[in-house]
């Protein structure tokens, strides 16, 4: 069959078909590349400026840094604030430091008031010698010690 001339001429003619068809195909994608190749070219160029803005600007966070003038007062706060991080690091260290506070408060308190207490007490037996009175009984009796006298007086 391959030996029949009509049929050569009609492969023949086909392939010729087909090749013309690849030979478009190939141009088109010659050219959708090459179009692709134009817009990676416009990228890259593009990139490239955005890469040096970029580059400008960490240059200037970086002098941003060195030359912040708020970089003394952030310091300062988080120098006040380390404390209060300890306590939260060691909050067993932060309940005894409170308990141990505390304690001290009430037994300050408890001193001071025992101190008025007595303070007050002592007062009021200096006045009492002091207006001749020297014991007032449990019965509203107050006895006198003036010069010896030794009188009591009902108090109502």
């Amino acid at each position: 069959m391959t030996q029949n001339e009509d049929y050569r001429l009609y492969l023949s003619e086909k392939f010729e078909g087909l090749t013309k068809h690849i030979h478009a195909q190939f141009t088109n994608m010659q050219d959708i590349l090459e179009k692709i190749e134009n817009q990676m070219a416009r990228t890259d160029s593009r990139m490239d400026k955005v890469e040096i803005e970029i580059t400008d600007l960490e240059k200037d966070a970086l002098r941003h840094l060195t030359d912040c003038p708020q970089v003394p007062k952030i310091e300062k706060i988080y120098s006040d604030l380390e404390e209060y991080r300890m306590l939260k690091k060691y909050p067993r260290f932060a309940i005894i430091v409170i308990a141990i506070v505390v304690i001290g408060a009430i037994y300050g308190f408890y001193k001071m008031t025992n101190t008025v207490n007595t303070t007050k007490q002592e007062l009021t037996n200096e006045i009492r010698l002091m207006e001749g009175v020297s014991k007032v009984s449990r019965d509203g009796y107050v006895k006198y010690n003036n010069n010896g006298l030794k009188d009591s007086i009902k108090l109502k």
